[in-house]
Parts: C-alpha cells; structure tokens; sequence
C-alpha cells in the first residue's frame, strides 16, 4: 500500500508539471504575441496611429473670407456685409434629425417652411457634413434659450457669421445682382478648396462677374476637441484674406433720383460720355436684394416667376424694345454721309408713304402729316413719312451697316455679364429665321425703328453716348477702381463712326431743337428751362414704339386711347447734356406709357438736373 502511494503520487506530481509547463508554455506565448502587438503598435506603426490619434481630437477648420464691399462712385457702400446669427444642423452629428428637430421647436419658433427649406437643402448640399441652416436671422432671445439647452442638441448650433446686406434693397438690384447657395453647377466651375468654409457666392450682375475679386481667400485653423466635438482650444491659424472692395461708376444720387422718377416698368441707363462709365442702370419694377440672402419660400418665389410684371427680369440689359424714333439722328448720319440726302433735300408729308406698285400706306404717327419736311424738321417733328422715303431710297445694306457702327445688335458693355445682344436684322437673318426673303417694307419699318428691329435701353445709352462723343467709341462699364487702383481696360471692340465734322454739327443742332424749339416733340421740357439762369442745354430724341402693330384704317392717335394698358405704346427719350462739351448721356423706356416727348423725357429731364446740381458746370458757364 505504502508503494501503491507513492507510484500515485509521483505520477501526480508528473502530470502536474506536464501541465505546468504546457500552461507556462501557453502564457510565455500570449506574452510573445502580446509583447509583438505591442510593438508592432508603439514602434512600426506608431507614426500612423500618432496621426489617427491626434485626428480625433485635433482638426483643421477652414475660415470664409469676409466678402468684398462694393462702392458707388461717391465712396457710399451699396453692398456690404453684416452679422447674421443662425440655427444650423450638421445630419452626420445629430442622432435623430426629426427628433432634434421637433425637441428645439419647443424653444425657438421654426415654421413648417423652415423645416422644408432644411430638408431641400440637405438634398442639393455639395459635401458632407455641411452645415445647413433650419432657422436664419436669430433674435437675441431665442439664441439666449438656445445657449441654456444647447447641451440637449448634439449637431445643433448657432452660426455666427457675415452675410451680404443690400442697405438700398431694391434701388441697385439688377445691376449688383446677388449671392445665392452654392450649387453643383458652380462646383465644376470654382476651386473647391476656396469655398470650403463658404456657403454663397455671386450668382448675376455685378456680384457674379467679379466674384474672383470678392470673394477672397479662405483660411485655416487647427483646433482641439474633446470627444462631444466642442473646440477647446485653437493650436494654430492661418487667416483668410478679405476679398477686394471695388468701386463702380454708379451714381446713388442718380440712381435715387432716377428710380423714383420712373412711374412705369421700364428701364434707364445714363452713361458718362468720356469714360463710358455707367453712373445709373435702373430696372422696374425690382425686389429686395437682401431675400436672395434670407432665401425664398417655394411658393413666393414662384409668384415672383409668375408675375406679369417681371420684377426679376433685368430690362435695362436684357430687355428688348423696338428703339423708334431714337434711331433718327443715326439715320440721318448715314444718309448725310451716303449722299443718300442732303441737309436740304424736302419731301412733302401727307401723313403716309407708299412704295411705287404697292397699295400698302405706311402710316405717319401724326395722321395729317407734317407738310414740307427736310432733313431737320424731319429730326425735330420726328417725321415718319420722311424716314420711310430716306430708308427706301438709302436701302437695308447701307441702313445695316451704320446702325452696327453705332452697336446695335452687338453687346457694347465691357462688364455687363448677363447683356443681350438684342436684334439687327438684315435680309441674311431673315432668311435663316423665317426662310423668306426681305421686302421693302421691311427697309421702311427698319427706318422708324420698328419691325424686326430690337434694342435694349443699354445700347440706346451707348448709341448715344457715341453721338455726344462725335462717333468716337468709350465702351460702357461699371467697374472703376479696385482697392482703389483705378481699372485700366483695354478697348479693341468697336471702331470710331467716321463722319465729316459738318455732319455732327448738323446732328447736334438738330437734337437740340427737339427739345428748345417750339416744334420739337419734346419742348414741354425746354420750355420749363427758359427763365432758369443755370440752365443747360440738351441734345434729345423722343421715340414711341409699337408694342401691337394698327390695321390700315386706323387713326394711331384714336387707337391708343382705346388700346388696354399692357399693349399701349412705349415711351422711349435718348438725350445728352450739355449740348457743346457733353457729359453725360442718358436713354429711357417706359414701359407702355405712351408718348416718348410727354412720359419719358421729362424722367430724363429730373436725372439730369440731378447730375449738374452736384456735377460740373451746365453749358452757359463753359
């Protein structure tokens, strides 16, 4: 037994250390691998999960530049920039988007529409984690009880930061254009690191054709934070560089004057003859620039779409009217310098024209005519029934090619993004278009400034701005100075008209007594300048263009007592001033106001009265 006992008991202690060694085995190479882990980790790796490491809790946060100021010409900003506090929300942060939602409805109002503004924003959003406002434009009570229960949102917080303000609303809407939400179409169009931290950029007028120079460059900063995603500290930070203030030739006083002076849709642009620069460019009716910042509800922008009276729609550039009578003093340049006419040459005006072998009666706006008419009375009574006799005789080639010196048909602006080219049609064009050929009658509509013949407001101003400068060309622009360097341009576009000196004189004086003779369609505003002693001179041409064309046997001046609103004529006036060293040159339209002399010239008359109260010296102290 006592044997037995011990063989048991050495087979035990065999078993035993069998086991212990197998487990220290075990454990030797748990340590092995363990200890190659851990080594693998500090010392292969250690570099790259430094890296990760640090990324959880330090990161790089673009800073948006703050965005250029646009001045007028007198030092006044008319687009600026000021602070706006918003309620954002970053999806990738947020647990439960809905819930957030309707939790952070019980402390601060947000509409149905804000909510659906949100979810639309999500879907056009352009990167992850971008924040997208639910709520703008916070009042300091609802960002207090925001900052109470700001612990209880997590992706939820508030926006500080700079945004677009238009102080004049709608004064200079079209011409400045506005900033809207960074889209994917301008995407593919910018550098996307500059735009990290920003969330608008230009999107018409001038806004968006210098939005290089405005906009800047974005900064950055690393920061710290902790494991919820507050910033704890900011280790370093490179600042943004403020995009470039530039100053346009634009005119507040003339613009003021020339936006309340104007009581029907239409447009104005007034030009500075010797620089070209755009000193006013109104269009109306306008909007408040600063709801393209705040945004737009769908229906509310819809209605503004839908409006027959096109607030968004920028007539003095894109606007395309039938130039009328205005297109006269041109006319007549050509046929002077064609020896198509002379200064003497008269017809007599029975108050229609008929070409030879046709039955058809061109009409004169005045139904009884204006007797003996020559080329200077043509001018001052703006007779039709003489243009059609000199557009007939002088023929569409010769007609063509003189209104294109003068830049009809062609964009004339040198920074004018969203400009229409308008129409100057020719026998070529209708062809292409209508696949039919040109008829006379179609040379005499030309000649009164109708038919197929468009024009927008802008190149009337340019035509006659060209006109005040004796045929030489100073393309129109609205940018003058950046950071207050003045903008050199370099001009190749268009060549001076070429005419002989006694020819301008002729077209001068003849513009001159459309407005200070007592037969002149516009001397209703002559006649308010006799007794003011620093009076000037101007130089203008009334027009009144068709909107609906007249039966054969129809009185003009019946008609258009019986015509509703939207189809009665519109009121055109070009003019420059003063008439011996000219300044400034001007063109209106307004819309279906009627009579040029009577509607339009007298909106000229106030904008120019308003450019020589503070401007330079009026003709009779040259």
């Amino acid at each position: 037994m006592h044997n037995l006992d011990i063989d048991r008991h050495l087979a035990e202690r065999s078993i035993f250390v069998k086991r212990s060694i197998l487990v220290i085995f075990f454990v030797v190479l748990l340590i092995f691998v363990i200890l190659s882990r851990f080594i693998y980790l500090q010392v292969i790796r250690h570099d790259d999960y430094m890296t990760r490491s640090k990324k959880n809790y330090i990161q790089l946060q673009p800073i948006a530049p703050i965005r250029g100021i646009i001045y007028d010409r007198n030092g006044i900003a008319i687009a600026k920039n000021k602070y706006r506090h918003d309620l954002v929300i970053v999806e990738e942060e947020t647990r439960n988007l809905d819930r957030t939602i309707e939790s952070l409805r019980k402390i601060i109002d947000i509409s149905d529409e804000d909510i659906a503004k949100l979810h639309k924003q999500m879907k056009k959003r352009v990167r992850p984690y971008q924040p997208i406002t639910l709520k703008s434009s916070l009042n300091e009570n609802e960002i207090a009880r925001f900052a109470v229960n700001r612990h209880r949102f997590t992706g939820a917080k508030i926006h500080n930061h700079l945004v677009r303000f238009y102080p004049f609303g709608e004064l200079f809407t079209h011409v400045l254009g506005h900033i809207g939400q960074i889209s994917k179409k301008d995407l593919t169009l910018i550098d996307h690191k500059n735009y990290e931290a920003t969330q608008f950029i230009g999107k018409s007028g001038v806004e968006k054709q210098y939005e290089d120079l405005l906009h800047g460059t974005v900064g950055v900063q690393s920061i710290e934070t902790n494991a919820q995603g507050q910033i704890l500290k900011i280790i370093d930070r490179k600042a943004p560089i403020k995009g470039q203030d530039i100053k346009l030739h634009l005119d507040y006083y003339l613009q003021k004057t020339a936006y309340e002076a104007l009581n029907h849709s239409g447009a104005l642009v007034a030009i500075d003859v010797k620089t070209g620069g755009i000193m006013a460019m109104v269009s109306k009716p306008s909007i408040d620039a600063n709801r393209f910042v705040t945004g737009f509800s769908y229906k509310a922008f819809e209605e503004l779409q839908n409006s027959i009276d096109l607030p968004l729609f920028n007539r003095a550039t894109s606007g395309l009217y039938p130039p009328a009578s205005t297109i006269k003093p041109m006319l007549a340049l050509a046929g002077l310098e064609t020896k198509t006419v002379s200064p003497e040459y008269s017809i007599w005006d029975p108050g229609w024209y008929k070409v030879e072998g046709s039955k058809r009666l061109f009409r004169n706006w005045k139904r009884s005519g204006h007797g003996k008419v020559n080329l200077f009375r043509a001018i001052q009574v703006s007779s039709d029934t003489y243009y059609y006799d000199l557009a007939h005789k002088m023929g569409i080639e010769n007609i063509y090619t003189y209104l294109k010196y003068f830049g009809f048909g062609q964009k004339v602006a040198l920074d004018i993004i969203d400009e229409n080219k308008a129409l100057l049609p020719n026998p070529q064009w209708k062809k292409e278009r209508f696949r039919s050929s040109w008829l006379p009658g179609d040379t005499l509509n030309i000649g009164i400034g109708q038919g197929y013949f468009l024009a927008t407001p802008l190149q009337l101003a340019a035509a006659t701005a060209v006109i005040a400068n004796q045929g030489h060309w100073v393309q129109p622009r609205l940018l003058w100075k950046i950071d207050d360097q003045t903008k050199i341009w370099d001009q190749t576009k268009f060549s001076d008209v070429k005419a002989n000196q006694k020819n301008w004189n002729f077209i001068f004086s003849a513009m001159e007594s459309v407005v200070h003779s007592k037969e002149g369609t516009a001397s209703a505003i002559g006649r308010a300048m006799v007794n003011d002693k620093t009076a000037y001179k101007i130089a203008g041409k009334t027009g009144t263009a068709q909107v609906i064309g007249l039966p054969q046997d129809q009185d003009p001046e019946e008609t258009e007592k019986e015509k509703p609103t939207r189809f009665t004529d519109h009121a055109i006036f070009i003019a420059f001033a003063p008439l011996e060293k000219p300044e400034i040159a001007i063109a209106i339209v307004a819309e279906n106001a009627g009579s040029g002399s009577t509607m339009a010239a007298p909106v000229a008359k106030q904008v120019l009265d308003e450019y020589f109260k503070r401007h330079s010296t009026p003709l009779n102290q040259h």
